[in-house]
């Protein structure tokens, strides 16, 4: 028997996050092998983006974002649906402004530089978009910093937009009161449309 359509109801969320990797790369590559189309329920952006062709984002029973998951992710529709699939905060506001504004200036803002301070309601941020650079255009002090295996994570009293995520080196060393410039990674941020 070979099904056209599978329905997938959370089939990895009691595994452990080692085993979940895998397997969700397993799924995906039966699936696209068997040609066989699934429908997959969870609430694990990771394991979506590893196993989905496509996204779509439901909110009290009906579908807010539906599409490419490229697509769903760099053009959020609302708060809620930027916060699913893991940008960490969406700023508005002054600090929205003063944050596309960074972007705009960095000559690398992409689909960014189109949008209208108008049009904008806020910027979604991941928790990596903010990355310490000596040439960067916003300046902050740090209020906190914490070593991991990959890069420094860094918590930063930004001026006009208050206290933000932010990244550093692996063998970069910051103190609280410390100033450090930041820049803003364009690919981890979007524009929320005004509606």
């Amino acid at each position: 028997m070979e099904p056209r359509l599978l329905l997938l109801d959370e089939p990895l969320s009691a595994l452990d996050a080692g085993l979940r990797e895998r397997l969700a790369v397993d799924l995906r590559e039966i699936l696209h092998a068997a040609g066989t189309t699934a429908l997959m329920v969870t609430h694990d952006h990771e394991e979506a983006f590893r196993v989905a062709d496509r996204l779509a984002v439901m909110r009290a029973g009906r579908v807010v974002r539906a599409g490419p998951i490229a697509d769903v992710w760099a053009a959020p529709v609302d708060t809620e649906t930027a916060l699913f699939p893991g940008y960490a905060r969406v700023l508005t506001g002054t600090a929205a402004v003063t944050v596309l504004a960074a972007v705009r200036g960095s000559g690398q803002a992409g689909a960014l530089a189109a949008s209208r301070d108008e049009a904008v309601a806020g910027i979604a941020v991941r928790r990596s978009a903010l990355v310490a650079d000596e040439h960067g255009p916003l300046l902050g002090s740090v209020e906190s910093a914490r070593a991991t295996p990959e890069l420094v994570r860094l918590v930063v009293d930004v001026g006009d937009v208050g206290l933000v995520d932010a990244v550093a080196p692996r063998d970069s060393h910051w103190g609280p009161g410390e100033k450090v410039r930041l820049r803003v990674d364009p690919t981890r941020v979007a524009a929320i449309p005004r509606i």
